[in-house]
């Protein structure tokens, strides 16, 4: 008697499985095979020890749809975060970018400088290099006439 209730009240919802306004999908194939079955066949091959396998599986089942779902409720959680940790490494690519822009231009203002400076340099040392050899010449002028009993020209007073 036990075992006509528990068939009867496995049976009893899926009176149609094959409908899609019933059948959202989510039922067993097991069940659905059972479905197909009459409930007078059912009772006659199906025992206490086949009801409680059946239930044994259905327990199983019911578990292993409960881990895909935390599996799954995982995976979208390390999604968002690796996503999120993606975007951030994104943005840390685009600030060292335009780092990398800002500090290209002042590398490239300062070897302009260091040009300009150069030239200057170069100009200061033909600049000097004239000024050495006048200067050589003036000091040459000076000393023949340092040298000499005369004493006017550059570097005396009229008396």
């Amino acid at each position: 008697m036990l075992e006509e209730n528990v068939v009867e009240s496995l049976l009893e919802p899926l009176t149609d499985p094959w409908d899609s306004s019933v059948c959202d999908g989510e039922y067993d194939c097991a069940m659905m095979t059972a479905a197909k079955v009459s409930p007078q066949v059912l009772k006659d091959f199906c025992s206490d020890k086949c009801i409680i396998a059946f239930a044994n599986v259905k327990d199983v089942n019911e578990n292993l749809r409960n881990k895909i779902l935390n599996d799954e409720v995982q995976f979208e959680k390390t999604f968002k975060e690796l996503k999120s940790k993606l975007f951030e490494k994104e943005n840390e690519i685009s600030s060292l970018k335009h780092e990398s822009s800002i500090t290209k231009g002042q590398l490239q203002t300062m070897v302009e400088k260091y040009q300009s400076c150069k030239k200057e340099l170069e100009s200061t040392q033909n600049t000097c290099e004239k000024w050495i050899e006048s200067f050589k010449g003036y000091e040459l002028m000076l000393e023949k006439q340092i040298k000499s009993n005369v004493k006017f020209g550059i570097g005396f007073r009229k008396r």
